[in-house]
């Protein structure tokens, strides 16, 4: 969310918007489980306690990309286009929308939410709040990835529909930024 805030009540927009990307994700696990495919490991692989660093440069390794990636890039587009072809060819799914669905009277609102992640160990999904300026969707990405990490999804417990675990929130933020501007490069 905008400035750390705390997730609210889900709004419509965003709980439907969830309901579709679970749907998408529950065809695509079924899919590669058919295919024969094995679980991503990199899914739950770190604890809270692991070393911020090192969890920022395991992300960008797992990617394929060089810690100065993003500054040969002449501009932010040309940037988020590198970024979202790398998470996807780790088998991550990446989906960038600024509507509910189709419908362009539903506008989804970044100030509820930048972005969530459904963790799954076949068949991960990031959805970005393509409303949200670029280097912040940069952001949302990393923040995102460092949840599969951890293992734990974001925004919100589907379940329960609660607010995230701050603390989760904190390391996922801290990560992101280790990840996009290293403070050991």
């Amino acid at each position: 969310t905008v400035r750390d805030n705390l997730a609210g009540r889900p709004s419509p927009n965003l709980l439907e918007t969830v309901q579709m990307m679970l749907r998408r994700q529950d065809w695509m696990r079924e899919h590669l489980i058919d295919q024969g495919e094995k679980p991503l490991a990199f899914v739950s692989s770190v604890k809270l306690t692991d070393n911020l660093h090192v969890v920022a440069v395991n992300i960008r390794d797992m990617l394929g990309l060089s810690p100065d990636w993003a500054r040969r890039e002449t501009t932010w587009t040309e940037a988020l286009r590198t970024l979202r072809t790398a998470v996807e060819n780790t088998g991550i799914m990446i989906v960038f929308n600024g509507i509910v669905g189709n419908n362009t009277h539903r506008k989804l609102d970044v100030t509820e939410f930048r972005g969530f992640v459904l963790c799954d160990e076949y068949a991960p999904l990031i959805f970005v709040n393509n409303s949200d300026v670029k280097a912040a969707q940069m952001f949302t990405i990393v923040h995102e990835l460092a949840h599969l990490w951890l293992g734990q999804g974001g925004v919100f417990n589907l379940r329960d529909m609660q607010p995230a675990d701050h603390q989760v929130e904190r390391f996922c933020n801290a990560v992101a930024a280790e990840f996009l501007v290293s403070e050991k490069a």
